[in-house]
């Protein structure tokens, strides 16, 4: 019943994303077919902006949690609050990897889609062998974490020479890593809470949310971007 909640929950911050895919993969192959010189640059475009979106919906998720659950599904499933917070987590990764697997589709690698599901599904396979009998759902979860990660270290490392070749900027994704690492440790913070948080504990939280939003737009975009967001909230530059 928690694992049925998790995946319900992790809709929302993987929605916008998934939405997005099949004019994307339109965007990205006709890209491909017109000037592929821009095509790594708009990959990577897509990437962040869908980083930042999915990085700030789990943020706003998270945040209001504790009091989602028990509205939607009542007070008896309070207690799939910490690993839920978790689960937003893996959500946010899960987004950025379905931008490269659009970008793979667009450029017919469906080899590549399915040699890198097949490695995320056995590092999934082992940590779960591992972690699941000892921590149950908290253990799934970490399993599916870590499975994600080596997918994203795996296609970082093989992309780096392609992004370097086209000249793509890519400094912004070690300013990522601060708000993400942030909401990690919130997140943890909640496994360990699990409950309704303090007020202390809530105004934490929002306070990350409004620095979140703040640092993704004025340090991690740059001003094509800006303008892209502006569009999309209807506010005139």
């Amino acid at each position: 019943g928690y694992l049925r909640i998790i995946m319900a929950l992790v809709v929302i911050v993987t929605f916008i994303p998934a939405s997005a895919a099949a004019p994307m993969i339109s965007m990205l192959t006709r890209t491909r077919m017109e000037d592929e010189s821009t095509l790594a640059d708009k990959i990577m475009r897509n990437v962040k902006l869908v980083f930042i979106i999915a990085l700030v919906m789990a943020t706003v998720v998270i945040l209001v949690l504790p009091w989602l659950i028990p509205f939607l599904f009542g007070h008896e499933y309070v207690e799939a609050t910490g690993a839920a917070a978790l689960a937003m987590i893996t959500a946010i990764l899960m987004a950025v990897i379905g931008v490269i697997g659009n970008a793979l589709f667009s450029a017919k690698r469906i080899d590549l889609i399915f040699f890198s599901t097949l490695i995320q599904a056995g590092v999934f396979f082992i940590a779960g062998v591992l972690l699941i009998p000892i921590y149950g759902l908290l253990g799934y979860l970490v399993a599916e974490l870590i499975g994600l990660l080596v997918i994203l270290v795996v296609v970082y490392y093989h992309s780096l020479s392609w992004l370097r070749m086209n000249a793509v900027q890519f400094s912004w994704l070690r300013k990522m890593l601060i708000p993400l690492a942030l909401l990690t440790a919130y997140s943890i913070n909640q496994v360990s809470y699990n409950g309704i948080p303090s007020i202390n504990n809530s105004l934490v939280g929002f306070a990350g949310l409004i620095f979140i939003c703040i640092w993704g737009y004025k340090v991690v975009l740059d001003n094509v971007e800006r303008n892209v967001i502006r569009r999309w909230l209807g506010v005139n530059n």
